[in-house]
């Protein structure tokens, strides 16, 4: 599912994510302020505490998505930093550093080589009880529940 470079998600790819998993693009410009391909920009910009993303300090959703719109990505909003208010050209200067992190850790990487083999990945016969207490030495209490009790047939190496 990747159109695009190691560092950009295609703007397809993510539409078609976010079609598959949620609203559908009018939603996210709805409730974001932005198209989805821009979401990223958007979140590099403003933070996303639930994610530990600092973002540009000042810079809030409403600014953040006006300036998006205005110029596109990031990259193209400090090329005009001339062309934004006094107060937030200073703003974006003394952030950029964080906006050139955040803008990296919010972006999708979807070309990383990955070897799978889905057949050594099956479930078959595991130590259920030593699982089970190491999700309770781990704190995975609600994992518990979702842990296979039937037995596969198959013996699995090394799991617990």
């Amino acid at each position: 599912m990747n159109g695009g470079t190691g560092k950009d998600l295609a703007i397809n790819d993510l539409a078609r994510v976010i079609e598959s998993y949620g609203p559908d693009e009018a939603a996210v410009e709805e409730k974001m302020g932005v198209e989805p391909e821009q979401v990223t920009d958007l979140k590099a910009l403003m933070g996303d505490s639930s994610d530990n993303i600092k973002g540009v300090a000042g810079i809030g959703p409403k600014t953040a998505a006006e300036m998006i719109k205005k110029f596109g990505a990031i990259e193209e909003i400090y090329k005009n930093l001339d062309q934004l208010s006094p107060a937030i050209a200073k703003k974006m200067t003394d952030g950029y550093e964080e906006a050139v992190r955040s803008k990296h850790l919010v972006t999708i990487v979807c070309d990383v080589p990955i070897t799978l083999n889905l057949e050594a990945c099956k479930i078959s016969d595991y130590d259920q009880k030593g699982a089970i207490a190491l999700f309770e030495e781990l704190g995975f209490k609600s994992l518990i529940k979702k842990l296979p009790t039937e037995m596969r047939p198959s013996p699995q190496i090394g799991l617990f």
